[in-house]
């Protein structure tokens, strides 16, 4: 490891060259990205790779190529939500131009917990009765295919669905 990697170091670097990333369809789940070109930035990358996973952060590194005059780009990754959220509250104390961002990112984390480990979760009996049934929670239209895995025929059903749970006091 280079003499000198820690925390700040990396919250500059962050600030520079990261990102944080919002990705998924139904619930923000935030992603940490690192980008750089040519291989002096590769062993760069390699290097934060081994001191973020002597501080227990699993890190994924890849490599991008466009062709033409572009150059090779390489990535480094942290995807699993506990570690995001290792990642950000130790470079958070050292950010300047990303710490609203940060900040943003942490709160929700905070917030919505659980959505965490919800693509990790074992199927549960209420899930598998949604996967059984055939026809629409709100109009009962069946549904055409078999293999159907949602409660509602439509984005209108979805829609009426969504404003029955929040009137209800539920979350979406």
């Amino acid at each position: 490891m280079a003499i000198g990697m820690n925390w700040a170091y990396l919250a500059g670097f962050f600030d520079g060259e990261g990102t944080i990333v919002a990705f998924g369809k139904s619930a923000f789940t935030p992603r940490i990205g690192l980008y750089q070109t040519g291989e002096r930035g590769r062993k760069l990358l390699e290097i934060i790779v081994e001191f973020l996973a002597k501080e227990g952060i699993h890190s994924n590194q890849s490599f991008v190529n466009r062709g033409g005059v572009r150059k090779t780009c390489h990535l480094l990754l942290i995807m699993r939500w506990s570690e995001v959220r290792k990642f950000l509250s130790c470079v958070f104390p050292h950010l300047h131009i990303k710490r609203l961002e940060a900040q943003d990112a942490l709160r929700y984390m905070k917030m919505y917990p659980k959505l965490g480990v919800a693509y990790y979760r074992k199927t549960t009996p209420a899930m598998m009765e949604v996967r059984r049934q055939k026809t629409c929670n709100i109009c009962g239209t069946p549904f055409r295919d078999r293999t159907a895995r949602r409660q509602t025929c439509s984005r209108k059903c979805y829609l009426d669905l969504v404003s029955l749970r929040r009137r209800n006091g539920k979350v979406v």
